[in-house]
C-alpha cells in the first residue's frame, strides 16, 4: 500500500470513528463507511426505524393483487440487502426532498409485477459497529428456514429473489443450503428467476480496507466475521461459485447480473470528495459464467436505487423482473395443467371425446353437406345474445352424431371447444354421468390454460370433489372457474361444450339434471360458454328443457326442409358409391363395374327410400363394400328389391337385407343353426354393458370363437368388427340394438329376445367368476398391497377382460332379467364362496365402489 493510500485511509478512519463515539453520547446521528447505503437524510431515517433485531425475519413490502377474489398472487419476490444496509433504506432512492421504495411504491414494482407478492429479508449486516458475530453460511441457512415456514401455506408458489451487494452471497449460500437438505430442497425447485446487482462472487478488491477498519472500530463493536470472506479471487469464494454454478446448470432458470460502471465515492459521504473511491465489486466478481449480465451507468450504492418508472436503471432491472414473472406464469399455467390433468384422469371416461379412438366409426359430415345447418351452429356460438344452449334433437339415423363430430372438430379447430363427450349406450362409464363433469373439467383443463389455475385451485379446496355429486362437480369444477376466469380476463374466448346422445345416458333424473346445470350457463358473463347437446326428442329430455325456457334454442333434424335432406343424401350417395366402384375396379381388373354405375335412377331411389336416414344410406353403402360376399352391382339390385315391401318401416329396410343374407341359399335346418348362433352372438353383442373382442365373447359365452367369427363375417355393415380381432367389437349405430329388441318384432326370426339375452349372460358371468376367482388372485403374495403400487399388466394378466366383464356387470344382468335369488340357488352358492374374491377382483380393477350398486340389484332380486 503506498504512503498516499495509507493517510487516506487513516484519515477516513478518524472520520468514521470520531462521529460514532460522539454519536454514543449524544444519540442525534449514524455515520457507516464501508456499506453505507446513503447520505445523511438516509441516516436520519434509519435513526426512526426499528432495530434490525426486534423486526420479523420476513417483512411483506407489497400483498399482491388489492381483488384477490379475481387476481391471485403468483410468485414471490424476496429481496436481500447487501452488507451495512437494511431493509428499510436499502431499496430507497431519495433527494432529500422525495422518497422511492421501489419495492413498494404502487408505481414501482407492483406496477410492473401486480400478481407478485413482494418481501424483504432481515437480516443483521453491521459489521463496522454493534456487529453480530456471524458469517454468510449462517445467513443463508436462515434465509432459507425463514422462507420454508413463512410460505408453509404456499409451497408451491414460485419464487424470484433479488440480492444487492452482500445479499446475493446470502442467497447463494441459501440456496445451496437448501439443496443439500431434502426438507427444504422445494425452495430451490420453486425457484424461477435470480437478479443479482452487483454482487462479489468472487470478492471485492476493497476487502483490505474494510478488514482494516473494522480492526480499527473494533472498540465500537465492529466485526471482521462477514467482511472477511469476501478476499478478491478467495478460494472458497471460487470454490462455492462453482457449486452454485452446477446448481444452476441443473435447475436452468433465468439468472441475469447487473454490474456497476462508476467508482463508488466513500469519501464524499463524509463530506471529503474523491478521498477513497473505487469499484466496490468489478465486472469479473459480479457476473457468472453462461448467466445474462448487464451494465448499470451507476456506483455500487446506487445500483438498488432508482429515483421513478423512468430510471434507465429501473427499466433494465425490473424488464428482467417482469419476464421472469411472466414466465412463471406460463410455467405455472402448464404446472396447473398437469396437476390438475392427472387428479382428474382418474375420474374420466376414456374414449368419450369426439376425437377418441373409439369414435373412430363416426364419419364427419362429407364438404357440402349440412351446409345451413352448420353455419348456424357456428354463428350462435360466436353470437353474444344468443342462448347458452343449443339443442339438436331427431329421430334415430338421421345424423344427429356425425354433426356433433364436425362441429366438435371445427371448435377444436378455431379453438373454441372446451369439451365434449359422447354417451353411448352398452358402455357402462359412457352411459352414466359419474365421471361426466370430470371428463369435461379434465378436457377444459388440457384446452384452456388460464382456466387450469381455477380448476386446480378447486381441487385443492375439496380433493373429495371428483366423488360429489354432479351438481356440485358441476358447480366447482366448471362453473365457478369459468366464472373467476372471466372476471380476471378482459375478453375471454367462448367455450363449447359438445354433449352428444343424451337421450343415451341411462338415468332419466340425471337427463333432466344435466340440462338444469348447463342451463346456468347464462349467469356467465361475455357468453363465456356454450353447450351444443343432440339427442332424440325423447320425454325425459323434452321435460327437462320445457322445465329451462329461455336457455336454449332448438332445432328439429328431421324437419329441416325436405329439399335440403335430398340434397345432402344425393351428395353423399354419390361420394360413396364413386369411392366404391373405384376400389373395386382397382381391385378386380377381369370385372369391371360399368362407368354408368350407378344409374341416376338408382341414386333417386335410394335418396327416396333413406330420407331422412342417414343412416340408411351409411349402411346401404357399407354392404356394397363387403364384396366377399358378391360385386356391389349385384348387391344393389337385391338392396333396390326391397323397395317394393311399402309397409315396412325405414329401419327394417335398412337392417334386413342385412340380416336376410345370412340365410341365403341354405335349407332349414342350417337357417335355424345360424339363427340359433345369431341370438346368442349377435343377442349378447347388442345387450352387453361394455363391449368385447371376439376372444372374450367366446370365452364369456363359452362358445367357440371361429363360430363368432363367421357368424359376424356378413355383419360388418352393422358392427365395427376390428381386424385384428383384439379390439372390442360395437355397433355402428345404437337403431341397430333396438331394431333386434323391439317387442312389436317378436315373431320376426331375427328378433331378439332382451330379457332371455340378460339372463343368459347373467349364467356365464356367474360361470366364468366361479371358474376364475380366488384368494390373492393377482399372486402379490403380499395382503394389504395397494392397487397403485400393483403393475397394470400384472392385473390384466390374471383378470382377463371376460373375467373384469363378469365382476363387474353379473348383477346387472341378473336385475334386467328379472331372475329371483333365494337361498341355495347358483347366486347364493357364488356369493358364499366367492364374495371376498369378488370384492377383492372389483378392488383390483379400481370398481370396488360399484359393489354397492350390485348389492343394490341383488336385494331387489331378492325373494
Amino acid at each position: 500500500m503506498d504512503p498516499a493510500t495509507a493517510v487516506n485511509i487513516l484519515v477516513l478512519v478518524g472520520a468514521a470513528i470520531l462521529p460514532y463515539l460522539w454519536l454514543q453520547y449524544r444519540n442525534k446521528r449514524a455515520v457507516y463507511v464501508l456499506g453505507q447505503q446513503d447520505s445523511a437524510n438516509e441516516e436520519h431515517q434509519a435513526s426512526k426505524q426499528e432495530t434490525s433485531s426486534s423486526r420479523s425475519v420476513l417483512q411483506v413490502l407489497y400483498s399482491g393483487p388489492s381483488n384477490a377474489a379475481t387476481r391471485e398472487v403468483e410468485v414471490d419476490i424476496v429481496a436481500v440487502h447487501g452488507l451495512g444496509a437494511n431493509v428499510d433504506w436499502s431499496w430507497t432512492w431519495t433527494d432529500g426532498a422525495s422518497h422511492v421504495h421501489w419495492l413498494k411504491d404502487p408505481n414501482m414494482l407492483p406496477a410492473v409485477v401486480p400478481n407478485a407478492r413482494i418481501m424483504v429479508y432481515n437480516y443483521e449486516s453491521r459489521w463496522h459497529a454493534n456487529a453480530p458475530k456471524t458469517r454468510l453460511s449462517l445467513c443463508g441457512k436462515d434465509l432459507v428456514e425463514s422462507l420454508c415456514w413463512y410460505r408453509k401455506d404456499t409451497t408451491n408458489r414460485p419464487i424470484v429473489f433479488i440480492g444487492h451487494s452482500l445479499g446475493g452471497n446470502v442467497i447463494q449460500h441459501g440456496l445451496l443450503n437448501a439443496n443439500a437438505d431434502p426438507e427444504l430442497k422445494h425452495l430451490v425447485d420453486r425457484t424461477v428467476g435470480l437478479v443479482f446487482l452487483g454482487c462479489p462472487f468472487k470478492g471485492s478488491k476493497m476487502k483490505g480496507i474494510a478488514q482494516l477498519i473494522a480492526r480499527i472500530m473494533h472498540i465500537a463493536g465492529s466485526h471482521i466475521g462477514i467482511v472477511g470472506a469476501l478476499g478478491y479471487g478467495d478460494r472458497t469464494l471460487r470454490d462455492k461459485l462453482n457449486e452454485f454454478g452446477k446448481l444452476l446448470q441443473r435447475i436452468r432458470i433465468p439468472v441475469v447480473c447487473f454490474f456497476e460502471l462508476k467508482d463508488t465515492d466513500f469519501g464524499r459521504r463524509l463530506g471529503m470528495p474523491h478521498l477513497i473511491k473505487g469499484m466496490v465489486v468489478e465486472e469479473d466478481s459480479a457476473c457468472i459464467d453462461l448467466c445474462d449480465h448487464f451494465p448499470l451507468s451507476t456506483d455500487h450504492l446506487r445500483l438498488n436505487k432508482y429515483s421513478g418508472p423512468n430510471d434507465p436503471s429501473f427499466d433494465k432491472v425490473s424488464e428482467n423482473i417482469k419476464k421472469m414473472c411472466a414466465d412463471v406464469s406460463k410455467g405455472r399455467l402448464h404446472l396447473d395443467q398437469e396437476t390438475a390433468f392427472d387428479r382428474l384422469l382418474p375420474h374420466t371416461v376414456e374414449g368419450a371425446s369426439f376425437d377418441s379412438h373409439a369414435e373412430e366409426e363416426i364419419s364427419y359430415c362429407l364438404q357440402g353437406t349440412r351446409k345451413e345447418l352448420l353455419h348456424e351452429i357456428s354463428k350462435w356460438a360466436v353470437d353474444a345474445r344468443a342462448k347458452p344452449v343449443f339443442w339438436l334433437n331427431g329421430m334415430a339415423g338421421t345424423g344427429k352424431s356425425t354433426i356433433s363430430r364436425t362441429v366438435a372438430q371445427s371448435f377444436s379447430k378455431n379453438g373454441h371447444l372446451g369439451g365434449s363427450f359422447f354417451f353411448k349406450k352398452g358402455m357402462a362409464d359412457r352411459s352414466g354421468t359419474s365421471k361426466f363433469f370430470t371428463t369435461i373439467a379434465a378436457q377444459l383443463v388440457y384446452k384452456s390454460p388460464s382456466l387450469a389455475y381455477y380448476i386446480q385451485s378447486a381441487i385443492d379446496a375439496d380433493p373429495a370433489i371428483t366423488q360429489k355429486t354432479i351438481s356440485q362437480q358441476f358447480e366447482k369444477l366448471i362453473l365457478e372457474p369459468l366464472l373467476k376466469m372471466t372476471l380476471n380476463t378482459q375478453a375471454p374466448a367462448t367455450l363449447v361444450i359438445i354433449v352428444d346422445a343424451l337421450d343415451e345416458c341411462e338415468r332419466e333424473k340425471d337427463i333432466e339434471l344435466i340440462i338444469k346445470l348447463f342451463s346456468r350457463a347464462k349467469e356467465l358473463p361475455s357468453s363465456c360458454l356454450k353447450i351444443f347437446i343432440t339427442s332424440r326428442p325423447e320425454l325425459p329430455i323434452r321435460l327437462g328443457f320445457k322445465k329451462n325456457q329461455g336457455t336454449y334454442q332448438d332445432l328439429v333434424l328431421h324437419e329441416i326442409r325436405q329439399g335440403l335432406i335430398d340434397r345432402d343424401l344425393t351428395i353423399f350417395l354419390e361420394h360413396e358409391m364413386t369411392e366404391i366402384k373405384k376400389d373395386y375396379n382397382l381391385g378386380n381388373e377381369d370385372q369391371q363395374l360399368p362407368v354408368e354405375w350407378p344409374s341416376k335412377s338408382d341414386i333417386e331411389t335410394l335418396v327416396k327410400r333413406a330420407s331422412p336416414l342417414f343412416i340408411f344410406a351409411a349402411t346401404i353403402c357399407r354392404l356394397l363394400k363387403e364384396w366377399n360376399y358378391s360385386d356391389p352391382q349385384e348387391q344393389l339390385r337385391e338392396i333396390l328389391a326391397y323397395k317394393s315391401r311399402n309397409k315396412q318401416s325405414k329401419l327394417e329396410a335398412t337392417y334386413m337385407p342385412v340380416l336376410e343374407r345370412q340365410l341365403i341359399r341354405l335349407d332349414e335346418s342350417d337357417k335355424e343353426k345360424v339363427l340359433e348362433e345369431f341370438r346368442v352372438v349377435v343377442g349378447s353383442i347388442v345387450i352387453l354393458e361394455n363391449p368385447l373382442s371376439t376372444h372374450a365373447l367366446s370365452q364369456l359365452l363359452d362358445e367357440d370363437e371361429k363360430m363368432i367369427s363367421n357368424r359376424l363375417l356378413h355383419l360388418h355393415s352393422v358392427l365395427h368388427v376390428p381386424s385384428p380381432p383384439g379390439s372390442p367389437v360395437r355397433l355402428f349405430h345404437l337403431s341397430f340394438r333396438n331394431f333386434l329388441v323391439d317387442p312389436e318384432r317378436h315373431k320376426d326370426q331375427f328378433w331378439v329376445d332382451e330379457k332371455e339375452s340378460h339372463k343368459w349372460l347373467a349364467t356365464n358371468c356367474l360361470r366364468v367368476m366361479n371358474k376364475s376367482l380366488r384368494t390373492d388372485i393377482c399372486e402379490v403374495q403380499a395382503p394389504g398391497t395397494p392397487r397403485s403400487s400393483i403393475d397394470p399388466q400384472r392385473i390384466s394378466k390374471y383378470l382377463q377382460p371376460e373375467v373384469q366383464y363378469a365382476c363387474q356387470f353379473w348383477s346387472y344382468h341378473l336385475q334386467q332379467a328379472e331372475m329371483k335369488v333365494s337361498d341355495g340357488d347358483e347366486v347364493c352358492d357364488f356369493l358364499t364362496c366367492h364374495f371376498l374374491h369378488w370384492l377383492e377382483a372389483l378392488s383390483l380393477m379400481g370398481r370396488v365402489s360399484e359393489s354397492l350398486q350390485a348389492i343394490k340389484a341383488l336385494r331387489a332380486c331378492a325373494h
